[in-house]
Order: C-alpha cells, then sequence, then structure tokens
C-alpha cells in the first residue's frame, strides 16, 4: 500500500477474504458427495475412504442425539423434583443430588461425543476438499470490470498490528494505511468498541444519546483523504469488514456524519467483492415478474414443559439490586421485585416511592405512630406479595417508568445462553447446559403483521406459528418461496463449532438427528442446497444473525448457508435485537417492498410510487429511518396500526399450518404507550440499526 500498488493490494486482500464461502458458493450447483463419488472415478481407495469416513459422521451424530436427548430428560427430570409437594426432610436434596450426578456424567458423555462428531465431519470434508479444487476469487481487473457504475467496494482488513483499507470502483483501485503500529491500532480497536457499545446496547431511558463523538471519530479514521471523496461520489457502498467493524453497521457512522453526502448513502455488505458480485448475478439470473409467495415463521414453542409467564405490572418501581445487610434485602426483596406500594401509598414512580420514605420516617421520627415497620406490598412471579420494612431507605437499586420494558430487559440478561463461557457456544449452552430461550410474543405479531401486508398486495404467505414452527416443516415448504422470513432466537457458534450458528425453532417432542429444534448453519449447508433457487430475500429477523465466528481466513455466520441454498439477499442483525421495535420495523419493511403504502416514500433521495415496491436496501433504510424519526405520538399511532394488520391477521393464521399449542408465554403483551415528554421512543440506534442488507442489494 506504501509502494503505490494498489491493484496488488486488491488482489491479496480478495484472496484472504471467504475464501471457505467462496468455496461453497463455486460449488452450490452440485451434490458435494455425488460429485466427489463420480471424480473419484475408479479410484477405489479413494472412494473406500470417503464412504468410510461418511458412516463414521452418521455414526457419530446419531450416538449424539442420542445422548442429548438423554441429558435434555434428565434436566426436565431435576425441574419436576424441584417442584415437588409433600416429600420428607431431606428428600428433595438427596434427589436433586442423584440427578445432578446423573447430568453431570451424562454431560461429559455429550462432550466426548460433541468432539467425536467434530473430529468425523473434519474427516469428510478433507476427503471432499481432495477431489475439489479451491475457487479462485476475481483479480483486481475482473472485479473493476464487473462492479456496476456508481458502487465502491470498501475492504478493511485488520492484521497483526496494521489496519488498511482497500478500494475499488468506477475502474480504479486506491487504499490507504489506517494504522500502521501498535498503538494506532490499539486505539482504533478501543474506538470502534466504544461506538459499538453506545448503540448495541439498549439505553437506560429511550431518550439517551450515542457516542456521536466518537462515531464521528471513527468515521474520519475509517474514510482518510481521498477515499473519502470517492465515498461522497459513490452511488453505492460495498463494505467488506474486518476485525471489530463485523459487529458494527457501518451505516451508522453515515447516518452520524454531518456530511449531507453520506446520511442517506447505500450501504450492502458482503463477505468479499468476489461474493457479492456473485450475488449479484443470481439475482438479475433469477429477475423478471413473479408472484409474491413467501414463507413468514414465528413464535416457535421452545420449551414444552415451561410455565406460562405470569402477567406483569403496568405501574411500580423495579427493584434492580438489594444491597446486602439492608433494609431491602432482610425484608427478602431481590433483583426483579416490583413495588407496588409504600405505607398504603401508590407507587408510580420514583418520586411517589420517595416521598413515601420521607414521610413514613418523619412521622416515626415525632413518635406520631408508634409502629416499628411500614407496610410494603410487591410483585414477584405474578403474585402479589407482602413484607415489612423499617421506616427510613430500603438500601435498593431500582428503576421507574416502563416496568414491563424494564423486566423484559432483565429477562434477556438473565438468559442462560447468554452467561457463556468463552469456548461454548450459544446453541451448546441452550441444549446441553439447561439454559433458556424466553419466549418472544412480538415475533407472533409481527409474522400476522407481515401476513397481512402481503394479503393487501395480493400476495401468498404460508404461515407457520407455535407447534407447526419446526426444522421439517421448514425445510418442506422453503423451496418455491420468493421470500422467507424468520422470526425467532438467533444464537452464535464458537470458535470450535463456528457451524452451531443456528435459529432457535420449535423443539419436537422426539429429538432426532435431522431436527434438534435448531436450524443450524450446517444443517443449511449439509442439506439445503438448491432449497432456496429463486428466493430474492430471506429475513432473519432475530438476534445476532450477522454476528460470525472468525474460522481461518473466513467469518462464518447464518446468511452463508442462505446463500448458499440459493437465495440472493439476507436481511440479518448485529446484535440481539428489541421486540417491539423490530415489530414495527419489519412492518413498514414489507410494506415497503410490495409497495403497500398510499402516499410516495423516499429513500436516499429517490422517490418511490405507491403500488412500486422497492429493492430490499433502500427498503430497509426507509423503515429505518421512518423508526428512528418518530414521535411519541406517532409511535402509538403506528402501534394501532401494527395491531390492526395483526388483528387482520389473525383471520388468515387462523386457517394455517398451526399447531394447537402456544408454548411458554400465554397471550402476548399489547406495547405500552410512551409519554410525550420521554421523546422519540425509538430515536436511540439500539432500536432500528442492527439489522443490515447483505448480498444483492436489488
Amino acid at each position: 500500500m506504501r509502494l503505490g500498488r494498489t491493484r496488488e493490494a486488491c488482489w491479496v486482500s480478495e484472496r484472504g477474504r471467504g475464501r471457505t464461502f467462496l468455496d461453497l458458493l463455486d460449488r452450490q450447483s452440485l451434490d458435494l458427495v455425488a460429485a466427489a463419488r463420480e471424480r473419484a472415478g475408479q479410484d477405489a481407495q479413494s472412494l473406500q475412504r470417503l464412504d468410510a469416513a461418511l458412516q463414521r459422521e452418521d455414526k457419530a451424530r446419531v450416538a449424539l442425539t442420542a445422548a442429548e436427548a438423554l441429558l435434555d430428560g434428565l434436566q426436565k427430570e431435576r425441574k419436576t423434583t424441584e417442584r415437588l409437594e409433600g416429600l420428607k426432610p431431606g428428600e428433595r436434596e438427596k434427589r436433586l443430588a442423584e440427578t445432578d450426578g446423573k447430568i453431570q456424567s451424562q454431560l461429559e458423555a455429550v462432550k466426548s461425543l460433541r468432539r467425536a462428531l467434530s473430529d468425523a465431519g473434519a474427516a469428510v470434508l478433507v476427503e471432499l476438499r481432495g477431489l475439489f479444487p479451491e475457487a479462485r476469487p476475481l483479480s483486481s481487473e475482473e472485479i473493476l470490470a464487473a462492479l456496476p457504475k456508481g458502487d465502491l467496494v470498501l475492504g478493511y482488513l485488520w492484521a497483526g498490528e496494521r489496519v488498511v483499507l482497500v478500494t475499488a470502483g468506477d475502474r480504479e483501485t486506491g487504499g490507504a494505511m489506517i494504522a500502521g503500529d501498535k498503538e494506532r491500532y490499539r486505539a482504533l480497536a478501543d474506538l470502534a468498541q466504544k461506538v459499538r457499545s453506545s448503540i448495541a446496547v439498549e439505553p437506560r431511558n429511550r431518550s439517551e444519546p450515542m457516542d456521536l463523538p466518537a462515531a464521528r471519530e471513527l468515521l474520519d479514521a475509517l474514510l482518510p483523504g481521498e477515499a473519502r471523496d470517492l465515498a461522497r461520489r459513490a452511488r453505492r457502498l460495498v463494505v467488506l469488514s474486518d476485525g471489530p467493524l463485523r459487529d458494527l453497521p457501518f451505516e451508522i457512522l453515515l447516518w452520524i456524519s454531518e456530511d449531507p453526502a453520506f446520511r442517506e448513502k447505500p450501504v450492502i455488505h458482503a463477505a468479499s467483492a468476489t461474493v457479492y458480485l456473485n450475488r449479484l448475478a443470481a439475482a438479475r439470473k433469477a429477475s423478471g415478474e413473479r408472484s409474491l409467495k413467501a414463507l413468514v415463521l414465528g413464535d416457535p414453542v421452545y420449551d414444552r414443559d415451561a410455565p406460562p409467564e405470569p402477567e406483569q405490572p403496568k405501574e411500580g418501581v423495579l427493584v434492580l439490586a438489594a444491597a446486602q445487610g439492608s433494609n431491602a434485602a432482610e425484608a427478602g426483596l431481590r433483583r426483579g421485585d416490583v413495588l407496588l406500594e409504600y405505607d398504603g401509598t401508590k407507587l408510580e414512580t420514583q418520586e411517589a416511592l420517595r416521598d413515601a420514605i420521607g414521610k413514613a420516617e418523619e412521622a416515626h421520627t415525632k413518635g406520631e405512630r408508634p409502629d416499628k415497620e411500614v407496610a410494603l406490598r410487591y410483585w414477584r412471579d405474578g403474585q402479589s406479595r407482602e413484607a415489612r420494612v423499617k421506616p427510613g431507605k430500603l438500601g435498593a437499586q431500582i428503576q421507574a417508568g416502563d416496568v414491563a420494558s424494564a423486566l423484559r430487559s432483565l429477562a434477556r440478561q438473565a438468559r442462560g445462553y447468554e452467561k457463556l463461557a468463552a469456548e461454548v457456544s450459544a446453541t451448546d449452552q441452550v441444549r446441553l447446559f439447561g439454559g433458556s430461550l424466553t419466549r418472544l410474543p412480538g415475533t407472533r405479531r409481527e409474522v400476522l403483521s407481515i401476513t397481512e401486508v402481503f394479503r393487501k398486495a395480493k400476495g401468498d404467505a404460508e404461515v407457520l406459528l407455535g407447534d407447526a414452527a419446526t426444522v421439517a416443516k421448514l425445510s418442506a415448504l422453503a423451496p418455491g418461496q420468493r421470500y422467507l422470513h424468520l422470526a425467532t432466537h438467533g444464537l452464535t457458534g464458537s470458535a470450535e463449532r463456528p457451524y452451531d450458528a443456528s435459529l432457535a425453532l420449535t423443539r419436537p417432542r422426539d429429538v432426532t438427528p435431522d431436527d434438534i429444534g435448531f436450524l443450524r448453519l450446517d444443517d443449511l449447508i449439509r442439506g439445503w442446497r438448491g432449497k432456496l433457487e429463486g428466493c430474492d430475500l430471506v429475513v432473519l429477523s432475530a438476534c445476532d444473525t450477522q454476528r460470525g465466528v472468525k474460522a481461518g481466513e473466513s467469518v462464518l455466520s447464518l446468511p452463508w448457508g442462505f446463500f448458499y441454498a440459493g437465495a440472493t439477499t439476507v436481511v440479518a442483525s448485529l446484535w440481539k435485537v428489541d421486540d417491539e421495535a423490530t415489530s414495527l420495523l419489519m412492518a413498514r419493511f414489507y410494506e415497503n417492498l410490495l409497495g403497500g403504502f398510499e402516499k410516495p416514500r423516499t429513500a436516499g433521495g429517490e422517490e418511490h410510487a405507491p403500488g412500486k415496491g422497492m429493492p430490499p436496501e433502500p427498503a430497509l433504510r426507509e423503515a429505518r429511518g421512518w423508526l428512528q424519526s418518530l414521535s411519541a405520538k406517532e409511535a402509538q399511532a403506528a402501534r394501532d396500526r401494527l395491531e390492526a394488520l395483526v388483528a387482520a391477521g389473525e383471520k388468515i393464521a387462523a386457517g394455517a399450518t398451526e399447531g394447537k399449542e402456544r408454548g411458554p408465554g400465554g397471550q402476548p403483551r399489547v406495547p405500552t404507550a410512551t409519554k410525550p415528554e420521554d421523546g422519540p421512543p425509538y430515536q436511540h440506534p439500539y432500536y432500528w440499526a442492527a439489522f443490515v442488507c447483505v448480498g444483492s442489494p436489488d
């Protein structure tokens, strides 16, 4: 780069990006095993090695599934024992200890079988790779010749102690050394993490701003000098992220820019320039007039044995923590309790609690009341409870405001799969270590509203909800769909098992190797080849679906599997998204996509007429801008419109593929209104910036 040999730098950069992904796309039209047998021809030894490797892998998968099913049964047995009534003293503890011993023993067996399956799978890949040459990435000249006019590739490389930018567009390559030493490298990484921390975590209050100075400083660093001028003039930016930038939507840096040329700039994400051009070619091949056919999935049953989710209080003061030895701790209060009344005073605000404590303390000091304790009423796990506390400070950290939202936030923080050891994948945590997945009631409402948007556009949306939201039914119905929308929990893989990145679907009553309740990246690559040919768009409306795990030169994430299956564009997320905001965003996105709006809408300065759908990237960009700009009054009107869509969608879903069970959680919670004085409820990027467009923008 310092020598000015930018075309060579572009070629070197391209060779090091997404090679595993590129190999998959290059072999997309092949049944790898069948093709490998054909290539092996009369080589008996090669065929024998391949068959033996496949048999070992199948045997290891069956053994692992059986062991995991037994482990799941033991964990359920433990939960049942915890709830048993009428046991003799010490009997419960004895039974739990015995079950814990069995669980630990079975857990070790499962770990061993997982390693065996991983080794067996690696052996199969070795045999297959020996029969197929690696795919060749495009050269710099080929990339420049194929890039659409106005597209600018921004390729970032974080290597060693250097950060390099390589650009390609309008028949020219360029670049810059962004960080050339350890000190600058670390400073840039810290800055990127600081920006992500300010946008990817739910704010304490909805008007809390993101770290604008840090974001603008990062944009200045990432687009220096000539690269900034190129980006300003470009029609669209194709971002190839690396390092800490992989977890950061580049769009947010443009949105907060003081330069008006950047605020509405289209951005598309890709693993490499070669992969981007591959998806563009696939989109052109699939273009033309086709029916609006969609498969929409949501509200899976994660745990059939989970108790119903209790109805949450609409008002009160949430306890975040009780200090050891404090008044609150001695009364038995704990994190997640909601204070409802103090000394007969209804607690709607934090100030009400403070005033009630002050009055009770003053009355006791003056001797106006003989009681040595004050009555306190609070909510816990769906029940109203009573406690007695001494007058004076409670010694608790509390939070007022929207109690339901705060409780949902606590539930997200308490999910087992978010407390992972570094080497354990989220999928492992849920399947093997007793972690739980909370129900997402907003996904049902999201599915129903999208279904109604399709109906209004004279489209055909097939619905999978509740019991029907299984791997088997999804796999059977996916072929032939133009759109695929999956609203559920997304789980990341691990460095040891990156192909475990997955979507949580309805857990089958009888777990089999073909359906463990999760659609994994591994499943997509092994069994979905060609299922999504002709599919324009897959929307992964879940948490962390674009975040991947570094494996060699590639970063493995869920969109890869859907691209391999044939999809041309994937919309995915970079953090754990808000249930309510996502439902609103997705309804608007599909209205844009299908042209289901009555007045012209503008995205990036381009006006789109009613009845004419937008391509995925501008449709998503307009929806994000709309959501973040809503006032409190407009947000309530948007919720009302969403509820109307949901109500209409319920009629369609009544005859759809839906089981009788709704899963844990009972009836969905209707979103609560926000007060005008709270400001725009979705202005913070946490609510709207997580979703990005990957693959083809068109």
